[in-house]
């Protein structure tokens, strides 16, 4: 397995924190960010963000799903799975679904996957990200 080079390519982390700031952030190598959260978890604006979030850590702009993701997995799944589409991420960094499904890991060390891979795990079809 190769190393991928995340600060060159637009990728998302997945925030598994026990506080977590939202659902993950996209990183974009422009050095741009955005926050996505969801109804129970995270700002739903750049202005709930500052208040929230120290300056230095703020991102560039904040993607809210309008629901709860616990309440409404599927439907909150396929919206993730169409806000990182939209922004042409490449890459996923998930830390924990790199142990259960190390066969389709891109780069193990990096706990990182390929958005079409980290897809097809969390049961999204790409063509419903599309639209």
């Amino acid at each position: 397995m190769s190393v991928i080079k995340l600060d060159s390519s637009t990728h998302f982390v997945i925030d598994y924190r026990s506080c977590p700031s939202g659902v993950g952030t996209i990183y974009f190598s422009s050095g741009r960010s955005v926050l996505v959260t969801e109804g129970d978890c995270g700002p739903k604006s750049m202005d709930e963000a500052r208040a929230m979030i120290k300056e230095e850590f703020l991102p560039t702009e904040v993607c809210s799903i309008p629901f709860s993701m616990g309440e409404f997995w599927d439907e909150g799944n396929l919206e993730l799975g169409k806000i990182l589409v939209r922004n042409d991420v490449q890459y996923v960094v998930d830390s924990e679904l790199a142990y259960e499904f190390e066969d389709l890991v891109e780069s193990f060390d990096q706990r990182v996957f390929t958005i079409k891979s980290w897809l097809k795990i969390r049961g999204i079809k790409e063509s419903a990200c599309q639209s």
